[in-house]
């Protein structure tokens, strides 16, 4: 499942919360899964503040994760994963959020 995010946003959008609760849905049918939450940055710009934003997009999936009921410990965060941007000059895989449920 992915997260996508206006430019320079963190916040979760309407689709962005329905993702989350697909995610909700997957971990209530099954207690012993788990959900790993990545956040992806480009390359362009000032490296520190884009893992920032990385990191506080992945922590607002985690929270509504946690607020819906979903065990800290059933959830891992990943360290912000730097992508290219698109030949022509889409970023928007790297204004993402992944949620792998594993079972």
């Amino acid at each position: 499942l992915s997260i996508y995010y206006a430019t320079g946003a963190a916040t979760l959008d309407a689709a962005g919360e329905a993702t989350v609760q697909q995610a909700i849905a997957a971990l209530n049918a099954s207690p012993a899964a788990r959900v790993a939450i990545t956040g992806y940055t480009d390359a362009t710009g000032n490296r520190a503040a884009n893992q920032e934003l990385a990191k506080n997009r992945a922590v607002a999936v985690r929270d509504a994760l946690q607020r819906a009921g979903v065990a800290a410990d059933r959830i891992t965060m990943a360290p912000p994963v730097e992508v290219q941007a698109n030949a022509g000059g889409d970023d928007r895989a790297a204004r993402r959020v992944d949620l792998t449920i594993t079972p």
